[in-house]
């Protein structure tokens, strides 16, 4: 009994060490922006706003305002729900103080809760495998080594920073949930990891490899069979058990698949590249395949988008190289699957196959990406650590080994500690990411266009082109270029230029809502009529995409709603001054372009609250408007003493010291 207790104490203080490391490890990363298509599935994403739980697992419209991108993921979009509105109830940032539900700390908060849960079940997972392959070692140390292999890894940042990343990450949650409940015998009796693969399947298709996993863990771990079992007779002896446990579940989470898939995803969405050759994409994961295993060693080369292209001809020595590599892996799977000590090495080298089949085998947009590395790299680590845990025990005699065994595992946890603090660093604004991944691949025109989008927030309009000139040339078809380079012109009040930029946009894809929006604002004072034909279209293609909707709605009223907001929120501060009623009338005085009137209501509020962050913010822009820069500078600067962290802030300082600078040159 006592030995029972020890156990369980052991395993709970490795759990909780590792927590407590990994929450340090990523304490830095809770107040990076959203990125990449964050913009789409929440900043612009209406459905959110509202937790309709029917509606998410009915319409697969929900997941995102971009119909592209549409797909069945009710789960996830649940999940992005309930942070709005966590985001909205507990925000006390005052630079979302209008926008409260778009906090992004709380849904990294939230994410890395639930990546800390997953730590745990796969804690134990590693813990119940090394039980069946290595019993007579220290199992503890063997799976708190595995486990914090993976926690620490500096891959997983890709995933964990990013917030539309929590596909990958709450999908893998269940599929390790799924294990853990198909292992111990009390759960499997009462089904309950039926559940848990339902959850994953809603949460992203790959959920769905979880069957192929229960499969050769049953093989490997409980029938005490091969790989080479799988080519005789012997399996057949073992039919009825197989089915008794799989049968039911594979049938039902494979007709989910295809239901959801066929019947329930939009027909406006192309998670596929229709375009491109299967042969071609599928040679090309095998580069991908090698690609990836460099980064599970050496993580160095890791990017927001690789921007990789697909590889001809298929003899090339990259892919060659790649399946050489795969070939290898499949040979270590089988050899190792021949002993019952090595079979965790073999079950990791299968696990880490199974997760990257379909996007090996479907063509996607995106030939690579590193947060598919994420459900991948856990069957790297099982395998790495268990090949470990096996030459310690032959070796566990001669303490030259175990010393030099021990450095080693430190060497590579802190490389992998030290590399995901520099990816949350990375991650922490979009200037450093995704001047990262134009540095990584000078070719990518969509990093070239995103960069280019930061300097244009910052004001830096001719770095801005530069960028977006540059991408063109290596994607001349990207739509969203043409859109930034109207902007740009609209800025510079180059007219002819921004007209013919968006035209060239919309007929570069007409379904993609964003250029009919970014069209209608920039016509909307210039021509009404125009600019709400095209805000009709865009609202037709995303019947979610939020700002379409509301300047849409702005259009329709002729401004009336806003006119007579401002005129009752002067009658309640003239009547009774409120600071809350103030920095709401600053706010919409800002927007309705009633700059000088912001300015005198930002100085009301100041003499009620000397150190109001929302006040110096709005008096920085509406001053910039102006055309006042050295103001501000002067109020963006007081902005930031009071919220030194505040992103928006440094972009409106940014903005003013730009455009100062810039007229100093001129003069």
């Amino acid at each position: 009994m006592m030995s029972l207790y020890r156990k369980y104490i052991i395993n709970g203080l490795l759990v909780t060490i590792i927590l407590v490391l990994t929450t340090l490890l990523y304490s830095n990363h809770f107040n990076n922006p959203f990125e990449f298509d964050d913009s789409h599935s929440i900043v612009t994403n209406d459905a959110i706003h509202e937790v309709d739980i029917v509606k998410f697992f009915t319409d697969a419209s929900c997941l995102t305002s971009h119909p592209g991108n549409q797909s069945y993921r009710p789960v996830t979009v649940l999940l992005n729900a309930l942070d709005y509105q966590f985001s909205k109830k507990y925000n006390t940032n005052p630079e979302f103080k209008n926008r409260p539900g778009y906090n992004p700390f709380y849904y990294h908060l939230t994410s890395f809760f639930w990546y800390l849960v997953l730590i745990v079940l796969l804690y134990f997972a590693f813990f119940k495998i090394f039980q069946f392959s290595i019993p007579e070692g220290p199992i503890h140390w063997f799976s708190f080594f595995a486990t914090c292999l993976f926690s620490f890894h500096t891959a997983n940042a890709e995933t964990i920073n990013y917030i539309g990343g929590r596909t990958d990450s709450f999908s893998t949650l269940c599929i390790v949930a799924s294990l853990l409940l198909f292992i111990y015998p009390k759960t499997r009796k009462f089904k309950l990891y039926y559940l848990t693969v339902f959850l994953g399947v809603l949460s992203k298709q790959t959920g769905l490899m979880i069957i192929p996993i229960l499969f050769f863990y049953m093989i490997f771990f409980e029938l005490d069979l091969s790989i080479k079992d799988l080519f005789n007779r012997t399996i057949f002896n073992y039919r009825k058990i197989i089915l008794k446990n799989l049968g039911l579940i594979t049938l039902m989470s494979t007709a989910l698949f295809i239901f959801t898939h066929f019947y329930l995803t939009p027909e406006s969405a192309n998670p596929t590249n229709q375009s491109v050759d299967k042969i071609t994409y599928i040679s090309t994961q095998c580069y991908v395949v090698l690609f990836y295993l460099g980064n599970f060693i050496l993580p160095t080369n890791l990017s927001v988008d690789h921007g990789m292209e697909l590889i001809t001809p298929i003899y090339d020595t990259r892919i060659l190289f790649g399946l050489l590599a795969i070939l290898i892996l499949t040979f270590v799977a089988y050899k190792t699957s021949l002993n019952k000590k090595h079979r965790a090495i073999s079950f990791g080298i299968l696990w880490f196959f199974f997760a990257l089949a379909p996007t090996s085998l479907v063509p996607l947009f995106q030939v690579s990406n590193d947060h598919r590395l994420f459900f991948a790299f856990i069957g790297l680590a099982l395998s790495l650590s268990s090949y470990l845990a096996n030459f310690y025990i032959n070796h566990k005699d001669k303490p030259a080994y175990k010393i030099g065994l021990l450095l080693l595992l430190i060497i590579v946890l802190s490389g992998f500690s030290y590399g995901t603090r520099q990816r949350n660093v990375v991650w922490q604004s979009s200037e450093n990411l995704w001047l990262d991944a134009a540095n990584k691949n000078p070719t990518n025109g969509r990093a070239l266009m995103n960069y280019g989008l930061s300097q244009m927030e910052k004001g830096n309009y001719d770095v801005a082109l530069d960028y977006y000139q540059r991408a063109l040339v290596e994607w001349p078809n990207y739509s969203s270029l043409y859109i930034n380079t109207a902007i740009i012109y609209g800025v510079k009040n180059q007219n002819d230029k921004a007209n013919a930029y968006f035209k060239k946009a919309i007929n570069k894809n007409p379904n993609d809502e964003s250029g009919y929006y970014f069209y209608a604002r920039y016509l909307q004072k210039k021509d009404k009529n125009k600019a709400k034909q095209l805000l009709e279209k865009a609202v037709e293609l995303s019947p979610n995409y939020s700002s379409a909707k509301r300047l849409l709605a702005r259009i329709n009223s002729g401004g009336n709603e806003g006119l007579d907001k401002v005129s009752k929120l002067y009658e309640k501060v003239n009547a009774n001054t409120n600071l809350s009623d103030l920095i709401e009338l600053s706010q919409l005085l800002y927007q309705l372009e009633r700059y000088k009137e912001c300015i005198d209501i930002c100085h009301r509020i100041l003499k009620l609250d000397s150190e109001s962050f929302v006040a110096y913010n709005n008096l920085c822009v509406a001053h910039n408007q102006m055309g006042d820069f050295a103001n501000g500078i002067k109020f963006g600067e007081m902005a930031i003493k009071i919220n030194p962290d505040s992103k928006l802030a440094k972009n409106n300082l940014n903005w003013s010291r730009s455009i100062q600078k810039k007229i100093k040159n001129d003069q």
